[in-house]
């Protein structure tokens, strides 16, 4: 139900009603045939509805029939931060172009915002650490 290009590598991310994402390694020269799963994400407990690729391709956000948003790492395979997103099914998508803020919006007629706080942490902890 939900397709996406990653913006770096030949990588596409699928995903659908059986509740898992697949990433697939694409060789545009092969067609359909170059195509094959690199590794399959599980997390959802319904539906996955919409995905996107963020952080230049390292990241893949999704959401779901769960209401869920889910940040994924798209080398290591795993859900980095699950978030309820929605009461209900989280049906639409939208990154901002660095992939800093994301918005999602729901079956519960409510509009979410969500910015990455990754950084930000990162360098109060150094600065804490440092003291």
């Amino acid at each position: 139900w939900a397709v996406a290009f990653s913006p770096t590598d030949r990588v596409v991310a699928t995903a659908g009603g059986d509740k898992v994402i697949k990433l697939w390694t694409v060789d545009p020269s092969a067609g359909a045939v170059g195509a094959s799963c690199l590794r399959t994400l599980e997390g959802h407990t319904a539906a996955v509805l919409a995905l996107k690729f963020v952080t230049q391709g390292t990241q893949l956000v999704s959401t779901g029939g769960d209401g869920l948003l889910m940040l994924w790492g798209v080398r290591q395979g795993a859900s980095v931060a699950t978030l309820d997103a929605h009461d209900d099914k989280a049906w639409a998508l939208a990154c901002d172009g660095d992939g800093d803020r994301v918005a999602t919006g729901g079956a519960d007629a409510k509009l979410t915002l969500w910015r990455d706080a990754t950084q930000a942490a990162a360098e109060e902890a150094a600065a804490l650490s440092a003291k």
